[in-house]
């Protein structure tokens, strides 16, 4: 929803202006990675990116969390997620890192409970929230 990638935007923008480092695990393609973060004037805004390309194994394997916490020069302790499903909680647990599971239409028959904290919505996300995690 717009609104939802309103507020990600703003949180991005947030997280740059204080020099967190900021990635994306996606398991979509580069290309259409890339396209969607030109498109939405993020390109410059990630540290690292890592992509279906970069890993043998998907989520809920923890591989692209800790390929991106690599790419990132981080230790995965110090890393935070945030995800929007099953599979992608338990990776990033397992990767060892800190996770908010961001509940919408879309995921509220997934068992998120592996999160460390589950959340309704973005808005609920600011640097306050990150920080105390």
């Amino acid at each position: 929803s717009s609104k939802l990638f309103k507020n990600t935007l703003k949180l991005i923008k947030e997280l740059e202006k204080e020099k967190f480092k900021i990635a994306l695990a996606t398991s979509s393609k580069k290309e259409e990675t890339i396209k969607i973060l030109k498109k939405a004037k993020l390109s410059k805004s990630f540290n690292a990116i890592t992509t279906w390309e970069n890993v043998k194994k998907r989520k809920p394997n923890p591989e692209v969390y800790l390929i991106t916490a690599k790419k990132l020069k981080v230790n995965p302790k110090d890393c935070l997620v945030i995800e929007d499903s099953e599979v992608g909680v338990s990776s990033a647990k397992k990767a060892g890192m800190k996770c908010i599971a961001l509940l919408h239409k879309y995921n509220k028959n997934q068992d998120l409970s592996k999160a460390d904290l589950i959340i309704k919505s973005s808005k609920k996300i600011d640097l306050t929230s990150l920080k105390n995690l």
